[in-house]
C-alpha cells in the first residue's frame, strides 16, 4: 500500500478534524471539547525535530495543512527543526521535499496535495528516487572509490524495492557493502531487504 491508498483508506473509515482521524465516537468527543473551549482548535504539532526525510515530509504536512506558506516563510523552522542528519545520510533539502511531495501555487506558497495530486507526486518522486539510486550504481562500476560516502535514505528504499521486484538481489547486496554501515544496520527497511537478498544470492 503507498502513502496516497493509505490517505484515502483513513478518509474512507474515519472522520478528519483539524488534520487528526477519529472513530466517531472520538470525533464527537473531540467536537465537544473545541464547543467548550469556544470553538479554538490549536492542533498540536507532533514533530519538533526531523530525524529523516519521511519526518521532513510529516512535519511539512502538518504545518502546510495548518496554512499554506512560502519556501521563505517554512526555511528559519526547517533550519531550526533539522538537526539530526546522521553521519553518512545526505543532507534533507528543504527544496527537493518541497517539489517531489507538495503543490506550489502561483502565489508562490506551498500547500498538501489533495488525494490525486498526492498520487502524481508519488509517482514523480518514486521516478527521482530510481534515478539517484542508478547514479549511485553508475558510480560504484566507474569510480575507484570502495565506498559511496553520502547517500539519501529514500534513494536506496526505492532502489532496493525496484531491486526486490525485478529479483535483483545481487544488486541489493552489493549496494549494501558499499553504503555506510551504520546507515544499513539503523534502518529496518534497508536491513530487511539486504538480509533477506543475501541469503538469496
Amino acid at each position: 500500500i503507498d502513502a496516497s491508498d493509505f490517505q484515502a483508506g483513513l478518509k474512507q473509515k474515519y472522520i478528519e478534524r483539524d488534520g487528526m482521524y477519529f472513530t466517531s465516537d472520538q470525533a464527537a468527543e473531540y467536537d465537544e471539547q473545541k464547543t467548550s473551549n469556544g470553538g479554538a482548535s490549536q492542533p498540536s504539532l507532533l514533530f519538533d525535530i526531523i530525524y529523516s526525510e519521511t519526518d521532513a515530509v510529516q512535519w511539512l504536512k502538518e504545518r502546510l495543512r495548518l496554512k499554506p506558506q512560502t519556501y521563505q516563510d517554512i526555511m528559519p523552522t526547517f533550519l531550526k527543526a533539522n538537526v539530526a542528519t546522521r553521519k553518512g545520510e545526505r543532507e534533507i533539502e528543504l527544496k527537493t521535499v518541497l517539489e517531489e511531495n507538495f503543490i506550489q501555487e502561483s502565489d508562490g506558497r506551498w500547500r498538501v496535495p489533495d488525494m490525486n495530486e498526492a498520487k502524481d507526486r508519488e509517482v514523480l518522486r518514486n521516478k527521482a528516487l530510481l534515478k539517484e539510486f542508478d547514479r549511485y550504481i553508475a558510480e560504484l562500476t566507474t569510480s575507484k572509490n570502495k565506498k559511496l560516502k553520502e547517500v539519501r535514505i529514500e534513494a536506496l528504499r526505492a532502489g532496493f524495492n525496484s531491486c526486490w521486484e525485478k529479483k535483483d538481489f545481487h544488486t541489493i547486496v552489493a549496494m549494501g557493502d558499499k553504503i555506510p554501515q551504520t546507515l544499513l544496520l539503523e534502518d529496518e527497511q534497508l536491513l530487511m531487504f539486504y538480509d533477506i537478498a543475501k541469503d538469496r544470492v
